[in-house]
């Protein structure tokens, strides 16, 4: 080594200086630590008002983002979720979307070469026996392969093997988490039990841990030969039976747009080996989607509005304590004059107000994860309206870092903001802390405060805005009332009431039983019924209807038509206006000729020009056909922010249905009672057939427009937050530009000016600062305006109303904040005054 290089190296003496820097910096941190904490006991009322201010913003911020994070940012709790996608195909000339058949499962397992694995899914709903009261479960029916490709390994027992998929084998069981708690009371000893479904007993095998399921939730698993439905030899040979959905693992060296391009080319080539199984002039594709994005689909706009919001919420929060630091800094001119003036340098200084405003923001910081925490099961519910993930949602270490992370922004800008200040100290010695306003950061609290009236105005008109969208949904015009309407819905035992003779006498029974109820002013029965969750399982046709005035095109298939099975008095029982004809009586029985109801929408599709009464129509290419006898009016099925379909109804006589749905509309005294009187009929008519349901009409239609309804609820929450924030702040700063301007306000007094003048001086001040404010809002709001305008109903991204309303509230809450320091400056005696 040459002496240079030696030379170069620390030596002892080194070492000992930078040990004594590292320790004077410590102990100079602790000190800043130790005034600050005397400081913040001193003034109670400020430093209790910071912390609050940041812990509202830092825990509503911090909250949103968990949910964003668990949903959005964090990958499935599935091992390489990036690879698994599900699977769907397409007739692209009909735009119709379908699932798989057992064969097409088969197929596309044999030909492609970019799965790793492959496995299927369906949902059935089975009745379950052998352990207390008979009830409906929601059963998954899988491949033996699922549970491993997802890396999902149970709690207790096994998952199936794969010799389990093979028609005739045992039937076998899972039982979910959540059914093993309910109904199983977490038994541990449940392995090896037995329960019976479709008339089989099956052994339980294994009980899963908790994971998000999908695309339906359930109560437990069965293997493929346990379902009759999916076993039989008619779903074996059919190819038209697409009642499956497709997971798969993608190979490691494979894309997803590997894997599309290949399953397109596959469904290409099997629509040209098997016409027949998909119709003329089908052009059948298929595409792979990532099961992560399809977990979270439809969520991303809400989650980023409010995630958007919370952040505007932080920056009025972070402005109003930087704002209120300015003011604590110009107080102390003379502290730090003097520190100054006995060798503090400005570094110094900067460190003792980083320190003092970090512990604070650090503070607000934890109380507000502490307020997190508390709102994270309300977000949870929430987030549960549109995904399967939302119990993966928690404050984690990813969050905990999130909050630190903005706790420390904000307190590092209120900490830097005073340190550029430059402090004279001949002046601050002799001012004993005051200053003139205007030279006092006055600029810079000024452009503080303006920013607070823009951002709460962004975030008051989008609460508006949001709230009229929730009123328009509310207004609309659904087709039906679903005022005092009882439901309870059933799924009729397939293996009892296999048949549809035996279904429509058990449903026909069950409605007489009803309509004696003395409170029930009318009652009918649909296989479903508006804004019910499980409508679009049931209702879908996806079919070519043949009408009697027209040639027949198998193609012309209607997008979005459904066919519902309803009783005489259903309309009446909904109130649905009849338009034209007649409803269903009880004489449109299997002895009378098939009739149907359409609704307005499709009337005017198939005859604008014409009466669709007396008009027959088929839905089974000519084997039957249907007289219509009725239109009424477009029914809003699926909420009021979907256009009506196109609608169909039979007579449930003519159609009977294994599940059904009971609509009792009563007296509005009686739905305490309607629940255990409809489980007294059933256990009349049949003791072992289960209740699948109960909830009202208005239920369901509250139901279906709950995420506009909490969106604009947290909308109004969070610009309500702002606006105090904002208000709080806009007094705080008068005040302080009152106590600097004393002495000059006396002057005034003294040479003649009353209150009325001094209370103008000060309140044109002030609203000074809110118009420039209002202003900059303005244009913030219109854009964010065109944002939710693509994301809310019927509303556009400039409402007059709503900035004439949000504009006019500030101008009068920021005036009446201005008010008391006005007042207060207006009574200060100006000798008084002067000799501060």
């Amino acid at each position: 080594m040459s002496m240079a290089n030696y030379d170069a190296l620390p030596g002892p003496a080194d070492e000992k200086i930078q040990h004594n820097l590292v320790g004077n910096a410590v102990e100079n941190v602790v000190l800043d630590i130790r005034y600050a904490m005397s400081r913040f006991i001193a003034q109670p009322l400020t430093t209790m008002i910071i912390i609050i201010t940041l812990a509202l913003s830092i825990g509503a911020t911090t909250a949103i983002f968990s949910v964003v994070n668990g949903l959005l940012f964090q990958a499935t709790p599935f091992k390489d979720s990036d690879k698994l996608v599900i699977l769907q195909q397409q007739d692209l000339a009909k735009q119709q979307t379908y699932g798989f058949s057992a064969s097409e499962m088969l197929d596309y397992q044999q030909q492609s070469q970019t799965f790793e694995n492959m496995a299927e899914y369906h949902n059935m709903t089975f009745t379950m026996y052998g352990h207390g009261d008979p009830i409906r479960v929601r059963t998954g029916v899988v491949s033996s392969n699922f549970f491993n490709m997802l890396n999902i390994r149970p709690l207790l027992g096994r998952t199936f093997t794969e010799s389990e998929d093979d028609i005739g084998a045992e039937p076998l069981v899972l039982l979910t988490y959540e059914f093993w708690q309910s109904e199983f009371d977490g038994q541990q000893d449940i392995i090896e039990q037995s329960v019976e479904f479709n008339n089989r007993s099956h052994k339980i095998i294994g009980v899963l841990p908790h994971f998000p399921q999908f695309p339906d939730v359930n109560d437990v698993y069965m293997a493929i030969p346990s379902c009759p439905w999916r076993s039989s030899e008619h779903a074996l040979s059919n190819r038209g039976m697409r009642m499956m959905s497709g997971f798969a693992k993608i190979k490691p060296d494979s894309s997803l747009h590997d894997v599309n391009s290949e399953v397109a080319t596959i469904a290409k080539r099997l629509s040209g080996t098997y016409p027949e199984a998909y119709g003329e002039n089908a052009d059948i594709s298929a595409t792979a989607l990532s099961l992560h994005d399809e977990l979270v689909k439809g969520s991303r706009p809400y989650l980023y509005t409010l995630l958007a919001t919370t952040l505007l919420l932080f920056l009025i929060a972070s402005a109003n304590v930087a704002n209120l630091t300015l003011s604590q800094h110009s107080k102390r001119k003379r502290e730090f004059a003097v520190r100054s003036s006995l060798g503090a340098t400005k570094a110094r200084l900067a460190q003792l107000l980083l320190t003092e405003s970090l512990l604070l923001s650090l503070l607000g910081g934890g109380l507000g994860l502490i307020f997190a925490f508390l709102g994270l099961d309300f977000l949870k519910g929430f987030a549960a309206n549109f995904s399967s993930l939302a119990s993966e949602i928690s404050i984690d270490s990813t969050v905990m870092l999130f909050a630190l992370a903005i706790s420390t922004i904000s307190g590092t800008i209120a900490g830097i903001v005073p340190s550029f200040s430059k402090i004279n100290l001949v002046s601050s010695l002799k001012e004993g802390g005051k200053s003139s306003y205007s030279t006092d950061h006055g600029i810079l609290r000024n452009s503080l405060l303006i920013c607070q009236f823009a951002l709460s105005l962004t975030l008051l008109i989008a609460a508006g805005l949001t709230i009229k969208s929730l009123n328009n949904l509310q207004n609309v015009d659904v087709g039906f009332s679903a005022k005092n309407i009882d439901i309870a819905q059933v799924d009729l035992n397939w293996t009892v009431y296999n048949n549809g003779q035996q279904r429509w006498q058990i449903s026909q029974q069950i409605l007489q039983e009803v309509r004696k109820l003395p409170y029930i002013s009318s009652s009918a029965l649909g296989m479903t019924y508006p804004n019910d969750t499980v409508a679009g399982n049931f209702n879908g046709i996806r079919q070519a209807i043949q009408l009697d005035d027209r040639d027949f095109n198998p193609d012309d298939v209607l997008p979005d038509t459904f066919v519902r099975p309803v009783t005489d008095g259903y309309f009446d029982t909904i109130d649905s206006n009849l338009l034209q004809g007649r409803t269903f009586s009880a004489d449109d029985d299997d002895k009378g000729p098939n009739v149907a109801i359409i609704n307005e929408k499709l009337a005017k599709k198939w005859w604008p020009n014409d009466s669709a009464i007396n008009h027959t129509i088929s839905l089974d290419q000519g084997e039957t056909w249907l007289t219509i006898i009725g239109v009424v009016e477009n029914i809003h099925e699926a909420g009021a922010a979907i256009a009506p379909s196109f609608q169909i109804y039979l007579a449930m006589a003519q159609t009977p249905v294994p599940h059904i749905a009971i609509l009792a509309k009563h007296d509005g005294n009686a739905n305490a009672t309607f629940t255990e009187d409809f489980k007294d009929i059933i256990a009349r008519l049949d003791n072992r057939q289960p209740i699948s349901k109960f909830e009202t009409l208005q239920q369901a239609t509250d139901n279906s427009v709950a995420l506009q309804r909490f969106l604009a609820q947290l909308l109004a929450l969070f610009s309500a937050i702002a606006l105090v924030i904002t208000i709080s702040g806009v007094g705080g700063v008068m005040s302080y530009m009152v106590n600097l301007r004393t002495r000059e306000i006396g002057i005034r007094m003294a040479i003649g000016a009353d209150k009325i003048k001094v209370i103008t001086l000060i309140l044109s001040y002030g609203i000074k600062l809110t118009v420039i404010g209002v202003i900059i809002g303005i244009a913030g709001a219109y854009f964010s305006g065109n944002w939710l305008s693509t994301q809310l109903f019927d509303i556009s991204a400039f409402d007059l109303a709503i900035y004439v309303t949000a504009v006019t509230s500030l101008l009068i809450i920021a005036t009446f904040a201005c008010l008391l320091p006005a007042w207060r400056a207006s009574t200060i005696p100006p000798m008084d005054a002067l000799k501060q």
